[in-house]
């Protein structure tokens, strides 16, 4: 398939896109190698299977895949590798519950109505007991007993999404928030007393919360979320994109006017690099922002992630309110975070979840393997990397103005242009924006670069930030279909003048041949200066 054979209607396949049906049809087309952990997780019978993810990274399409299967068989799935493995003729009740639904909603009314969607979906069975004698709604648990006492053996299949979305969203409400957790461990305290009646649980979420019971009560529960051979269940590989979207890829090759290889470089540094258990195989892609990507690859390499899930997790948000957990936030990209693999296992208190555990499960650090014993946590890529920056911001509610916005925008132009001084003015304006006068972060070079990268345009020009050849890393470079900008940075305080910071950039740039390629565009090369004293970019130079 070549470029010109991508039509809107070829495009329209692509996962989360379409009917729920197009969804799973396209799911089991695409992650037809992850067939084998599909139906290896089917075969735990009754015990419940758990496993934690980021948001965006599939879990519901997983869900909706098992739901199909146990409720219709490979009846959506026809020709496709699940069909020859499932051989399970037999169908199941699935009760599916996403409790992404009631996340915001008080405590009463999260009773009420994970109580009513219990007893309507087994109103056919049994007349249910919904109120008590004084007209009180039942607990949900409660209703699954009454199941439990008319039920078949391995009768029932159970679906939770997102398990600890309304434990979560009520952090900064802990009365609240005590109540929705006792709740919820009488739900599965009640779960795990009725285990007879199913024939498969499945639950996912985003953290480990303890006193919920799902992790105690519940001791028989299969936590594959860092296991070996479970890490690339969900996101794609590399051998899976290539396999399945090369054509794709061609086409956004075509759209951005740029060398195939150039995209396939710029996905990976943009959308890959998550890793799932200390000792997987390969890293793996952001399904959501990758796909978001070939279906409109007009856009650029934007951050789909960030601007898909709500802005970010409530929970991040509220933790970064405490001047500690920013301050370990703004400094996660310059310092080792070892931990313990058994640490990743821990469940914690819903008030009191650690702040690097809690950059790992909402997806902004992933781990690399460092010892037996113990992983590094690092930021996976560049989507990542800006999103730090953007929930920041988020967090201290800075907002960038819409005529700033306006300007960025203009950059690309800029750049053909080699209106070098504009470019500077604009990158001022962006660091007095979005920088308290109280803040250091012009005391760290790398902090004010990434800003400034995290605010760059997507559409007109491709950005990167230390782009490797083979004597070093370049600071930042943006790249129009005519140009090629490539900037290095140097700070200068107290000690360290102007002149010595922009001698040393220069020399740096030319000695580690910066930006220099065989490509037919024509280079500019840039010295900058940070001054931590004037608290700006104070003074650039162009390289002849």
């Amino acid at each position: 398939m070549d470029n010109k054979s991508i039509s809107s209607t070829d495009l329209k396949k692509l996962p989360y896109a379409g009917t729920d049906f197009d969804k799973l049809r396209s799911f089991g087309k695409i992650y037809v190698d992850k067939t084998e952990m599909i139906y290896k997780l089917t075969l735990f019978d009754s015990a419940p299977v758990f496993l934690a993810r980021p948001r965006r990274f599939g879990k519901s399409l997983l869900i909706s895949t098992f739901e199909s299967l146990f409720s219709k068989g490979t009846a959506d799935f026809k020709d496709l590798a699940i069909e020859k493995l499932w051989g399970n003729e037999k169908t199941y009740r699935v009760l599916h519950m996403d409790f992404s639904k009631y996340a915001d909603m008080e405590p009463e009314e999260l009773k009420k109505y994970l109580t009513k969607e219990i007893a309507d979906f087994f109103s056919d069975k049994k007349t249910l007991h919904v109120l008590d004698e004084q007209g009180n709604y039942n607990d949900p648990g409660y209703l699954l007993s009454q199941v439990h006492a008319i039920a078949e053996k391995s009768s029932l299949v159970l679906l939770i999404d997102e398990y600890d979305a309304p434990v979560t969203h009520h952090l900064s409400e802990p009365a609240k928030q005590r109540r929705i957790i006792d709740l919820l461990s009488s739900f599965f305290a009640s779960m795990k007393a009725c285990e007879r009646m199913f024939r498969f649980v499945f639950i996912t979420g985003i953290t480990r919360i303890a006193h919920v019971s799902l992790f105690s009560m519940v001791n028989n529960l299969k936590d594959i979320s860092i296991h070996d051979d479970y890490s690339s269940l969900l996101g794609i590989t590399e051998d899976e994109l290539h396999k399945y979207f090369d054509p794709y890829v061609n086409h956004a090759a075509s759209e951005l006017n740029i060398k195939t290889s150039e995209v396939y470089r710029k996905l990976k540094s943009t959308y890959n690099g998550f890793q799932f258990s200390p000792n997987a195989k390969e890293t793996v892609y952001n399904p959501w922002s990758l796909l978001s990507f070939l279906v409109d690859p007009k856009q650029g390499f934007q951050n789909y992630w960030y601007d898909s899930s709500g802005r970010t997790p409530t929970i991040l948000i509220n933790y970064l309110r405490d001047p500690s957990n920013f301050l370990f936030f703004n400094n996660v990209k310059k310092k080792d975070i070892i931990v313990s693999i058994e640490r990743l296992k821990l469940k914690s208190d819903s008030g009191q979840l650690p702040v690097d555990l809690l950059l790992f499960h909402t997806g902004y650090l992933t781990m690399r393997y460092q010892s037996s014993r113990t992983v590094k946590l690092e930021l996976p890529n560049d989507e990542v990397s800006d999103s730090i920056i953007n929930v920041a911001m988020d967090a201290n509610n800075i907002q960038i103005k819409q005529e700033t916005i306006t300007q960025l925008d203009q950059i690309p132009a800029l750049i053909d242009q080699e209106k070098i001084r504009e470019i500077t003015d604009i990158f001022n304006t962006v660091l007095t924006e979005t920088i308290s006068d109280g803040s250091n972060a012009f005391e760290y070079e790398n902090i004010i670069r990434d800003i400034i990268y995290s605010q760059l345009p997507d559409i007109g020009m491709l950005k990167s930030l230390e782009t490797v050849n083979a004597f070093g890393r370049a600071d930042m470079e943006m790249t129009t279909s005519k140009t090629r900008l490539t900037i290095e940075f140097k700070r200068s305080y107290k000690g360290k003048s102007e002149k010595r910071a922009i001698e040393e950039a220069v020399e740096q740039i030319r000695s580690h041949h910066y930006g220099e390629t065989t490509l037919p565009k024509k280079l500019i090369r840039v010295a900058m200066v940070i001054s931590t004293v004037k608290r700006c970019i104070s003074a650039f130079r162009i390289i002849e």
